[in-house]
C-alpha cells in the first residue's frame, strides 16, 4: 500500500515533463520507492532517476530515464576483467546486461524509440530483467 501511495505522488510529479516517465510494475521484494531526482528542474525534458531502497540492508536500485530527442544509439565501455556482459530482450528491444563481479551489482541498459533506460543495483539477474520488462507509463 505504501508503494502505491509513493507512486501516486510520483505520478502527479510526472505532469512537469513533456515526456512520459515510466514506472516499474515490478520491484524486488524488500525495496520501496524513496524518491525521484530531476537533473535539471528548469527543463521539461530533464532526465530523471527513480530511487528504490531496501531498509534491511541499505541497498539501492536506481532507474535512470533520459528522453531521446533525436535519432541515436548508445555504446557501453567498461573493463571486462571484473564484469560479465550479455544481450537480453526487454519488451522487444535489445538490452545489455552487465554483471560487476567485484561488488555483485547488475546494470541493465536499453533504448526504446523515446527513452534511454539504465537500471542498476545489487539484485539478481532475474529481478533486474523482470524490473526492466515491467517498465510502463
Amino acid at each position: 500500500m505504501r508503494l502505491m501511495k509513493a507512486f501516486n505522488i510520483l505520478y502527479k510529479s510526472c505532469f512537469k515533463f513533456d515526456y512520459n516517465i515510466d514506472l516499474p510494475g515490478y520491484v524486488p521484494e524488500g525495496y520501496k520507492f524513496i524518491g525521484m531526482y530531476m537533473r535539471n528542474t528548469a527543463s521539461r525534458m530533464s532526465p530523471v532517476q527513480l530511487l528504490f531502497g531496501n531498509n534491511q540492508n541499505d541497498d539501492y536500485i536506481t532507474i535512470d530515464q533520459k528522453p531521446v530527442t533525436k535519432p541515436s544509439s548508445f555504446i557501453h565501455n567498461f573493463r571486462n576483467n571484473d564484469a560479465g556482459v550479455k544481450q537480453v530482450d526487454i519488451n522487444g528491444y535489445q538490452a545489455v546486461l552487465v554483471y560487476f563481479k567485484n561488488n555483485d551489482t547488475r546494470q541493465l541498459m536499453w533504448q526504446s524509440p523515446a527513452i534511454y533506460f539504465m537500471t542498476s543495483g545489487p539484485i539478481t539477474e532475474e529481478d533486474i530483467i523482470n524490473l526492466g520488462s515491467s517498465m510502463q507509463n
